[in-house]
C-alpha cells in the first residue's frame, strides 16, 4: 500500500510542480496569484506535507487535514474543467487528487484510524473555509489578471470588452 501511496504522491507532486512552472516560469505571475488561480495546488502542498509527516512520524493526521480541499478542488474539478484542450492537464491533476483522495480514505476505513481523521477534518474545515474565502474573494477581485494568467482572454477575443471585464 506504501508503493502505490509513493507513487500517487510523487505523480501528485510532479503536476503540483507543472503548475508552478507554468504560473510562475512561463507566465511570471507571482506566487500569490499562483496560489489563488490554481487553488490545487495549495490542496496538493497540504496533502504532500502530510505524507512526509505520515512518512517521518507515521500520523496521519496532517493528511486528513487535506481530505475537504482534495475533494472539493480535485474531485469537483472533475465535473467543473472541461475534457478537451489545455484543461486536460488540470483534469489529470483532479484525477491524481481524488486517486490520492480515495486511498486514503480507504485506508482510513481499513486501519479505523478515526481519531486522526477526526483531528485532521476539523483541523482542515478550520483552515480551508478561511482559506477558500480569501481565495474566492481574491479570483473575484481580479478577473482580468486570472484571464490573462489562464488564457481566457485569447480564448474570449470576440466578446465585447465590457463583458470581459466583468
Amino acid at each position: 500500500m506504501n508503493k502505490l501511496r509513493i507513487i500517487l504522491a510523487v505523480l501528485l507532486l510532479l503536476v503540483t510542480l507543472q503548475g508552478g512552472w507554468y504560473f510562475l516560469g512561463m507566465r511570471h505571475s507571482g506566487i500569490m496569484p499562483w496560489l489563488m488561480f490554481n487553488a490545487c495546488a495549495v490542496a496538493n502542498i497540504t496533502f504532500l506535507i502530510g505524507v512526509a509527516v505520515f512518512f517521518i512520524s507515521g500520523s496521519r493526521t496532517v493528511m486528513y487535514i487535506a481530505v475537504l480541499p482534495l475533494f472539493f478542488f480535485g474531485s469537483g474539478g472533475l465535473f467543473v474543467f472541461p475534457w478537451s484542450g489545455m484543461s486536460i492537464i488540470a483534469q489529470v491533476s483532479h484525477l491524481l487528487m481524488t486517486a490520492n483522495l480515495v486511498l486514503m480514505l480507504f485506508d482510513l476505513f481499513r486501519l479505523k484510524d478515526f481519531r486522526a481523521a477526526a483531528i485532521g477534518l476539523l483541523l482542515g474545515t478550520f483552515i480551508f473555509s478561511w482559506f477558500l474565502a480569501v481565495q474566492q474573494n481574491y479570483v473575484s477581485s481580479h478577473p482580468r489578471e486570472m484571464k490573462e494568467l489562464l488564457g481566457l482572454d485569447k480564448i474570449l477575443w470576440n466578446r465585447p470588452q465590457q463583458e470581459m471585464d466583468r
